[in-house]
């Protein structure tokens, strides 16, 4: 878990013109522990109890609300290329290093989980 502050100072986070963030908003790192930049956009705003994940990009004018989960990297599914009834070169996806777009001018309502890879578009 990582304080604006320090995210700030280290340039591994960006906030735009007007933007306005929560004092109780959590930065957090992907399943490996590393962390990749986010951008929050000019006047967005990011409500009280929100988690953002490594990576997160959150355009202009977006608003995400109270106890939103972003990028949250999801692990353990498996992908396989799988003819007739063969499968060939099982791996498991974990998702940690997915950039997460949410686009300008989107709401994401409260409560709401959005998982790394994710792009929401404009106005939704």
């Amino acid at each position: 878990m990582y304080n604006k502050g320090l995210l700030l100072e280290s340039g591994k986070l960006t906030i735009g013109r007007n933007a306005e963030i929560s004092d109780d908003v959590v930065f957090l790192p992907d399943r490996k522990g590393g962390f990749e930049k986010v951008i929050v956009g000019d006047n967005a705003t990011i409500r009280s109890g929100a988690k953002i994940f490594s990576g997160t990009h959150i355009g202009d004018r977006a608003e995400i609300e109270e106890n939103v989960i972003i990028g949250h990297p999801e692990k353990g599914y498996a992908t396989a290329r799988v003819e007739g009834h063969a499968t060939y070169g099982h791996t498991v996806y974990d998702g940690s290093g997915d950039i997460t777009y949410i686009d300008e001018d989107a709401i994401i309502r409260s409560n709401a989980i959005v998982y790394a890879g994710a792009k929401i578009g404009r106005k939704t």
